[in-house]
């Protein structure tokens, strides 16, 4: 790779402090009696670049660089300097004044680490405005200037600023100018600063904007909102629920119906309902059914543990009827369930013995 130090990309510290250097070396050395001019120059040429290399002592290996390759490109810095356009003087002093020896001394090593002699990527990031002042006429280089992140979007913001629109635009005419304008200085914003513009805008309060929401996030904010409603008025209640039950002389009865009706919870939440939940028979009530039960139980009672009882023979032979006062068709499920509800013992036989199906025979 050929180094050039006039090279858009070259870092502009580089460039800066190795102009400084040439002059800070030329006015300290002292030419010795006998010394020839020649090898006078010679020495301050030497001195010059061994103080180059010192400056960037702290990250030697991004700034590597000959010393006859930087005695020859050098001279091409130096005329770049000496023959800065006079109408932008005020250019040249703050290209100066970005990038001065002093300026790089107090930067931290983490921020002088992404500074390299070419292709820098600290200058290219942080100082790109600054990188674009400085001078390239060579045709060599155009292109590498037109490619400037900061200069691309400069220009189209000031060929949108200095165009005049003869007639008024329409609505959709404005729409589409600006969305190609936000799609051309976007990219280029980006890659510098690498946030998108929009999100950038909308952390400039002038402006006014924001930015929308997701569906996740409006759904988020609105769930939010119902629990801070719900919450607010559920303190409210709590506060005169009393008054509002014993001050209107209404019963209790009506009430609790009002608190049901009103709760955001369901109408039927253990939580809330101070109905006590009733448990039924899948059979029926069994003070209406008639069979020989103290029977039936003493000789369920009796049988040893794991055998095997065909349920409907056994309801047959006690005659277990159904509330209606006839043989239950379900007899060996209404015997099970009377034998559960009347025993509470899960480790007596009733509970352990096991039906079987009479399809199948015995086991």
């Amino acid at each position: 790779m050929v180094v050039s130090l006039i090279h858009p990309n070259t870092c502009g510290f580089a460039k800066v402090i190795a102009w400084q250097l040439e002059k800070s070396t030329a006015s300290t050395a002292i030419r010795s009696d006998g010394e020839s001019l020649p090898k006078f120059r010679s020495r301050i040429s030497k001195l010059h670049y061994e103080n180059f290399i010192e400056a960037f002592s702290e990250c030697k290996e991004n700034y590597s660089i000959s010393f006859a390759t930087f005695q020859k490109r050098f001279q091409d810095l130096h005329t770049k300097f000496v023959k800065w356009n006079s109408r932008k003087i005020n250019e040249r002093v703050k290209y100066l004044a970005t990038f001065e020896t002093e300026k790089w001394k107090k930067l931290p090593s983490s921020k002088k680490a992404e500074h390299s002699l070419q292709e820098c990527r600290g200058c290219s990031h942080s100082y790109s405005y600054e990188q674009s002042l400085f001078p390239v006429k060579s045709k060599q280089f155009n292109n590498c200037q037109d490619k400037n992140n900061f200069v691309t979007a400069t220009q189209t913001a000031n060929d949108v600023g200095e165009s005049k629109a003869k007639v008024k635009c329409k609505k959709r005419e404005v729409t589409k100018a600006a969305r190609e304008l936000y799609a051309q200085i976007n990219l280029q914003f980006q890659k510098i600063c690498q946030v998108p513009l929009a999100q950038a805008l909308v952390s400039v309060p002038e402006l006014q904007l924001q930015q929308k929401k997701s569906k996740t996030e409006m759904k988020k904010e609105k769930r939010d909102c119902y629990r801070k409603v719900k919450a607010r008025i559920e303190e409210e209640w709590k506060e005169t629920d009393i008054l509002r039950c014993f001050g209107n002389r209404q019963s209790l009865k009506s009430r609790q119906k009002d608190r049901l009706a009103q709760a955001f919870e369901p109408r039927l939440s253990p939580e809330h309902s101070q109905v006590p939940e009733i448990k039924r028979s899948p059979v029926g009530i069994f003070d209406k059914m008639a069979w020989d039960k103290d029977a039936l139980k003493s000789e369920v009672e009796s049988y040893e543990n794991g055998k095997f009882v065909n349920w409907s023979q056994l309801a047959k032979d006690y005659n277990v009827t159904n509330t209606k006062g006839k043989i239950a068709a379900n007899g060996g499920q209404i015997v099970k369930e009377w034998l559960k509800s009347v025993d509470s013992n899960d480790t007596t036989p009733i509970q352990m013995i096991h039906a079987f199906d009479e399809r199948r025979g015995e086991a």
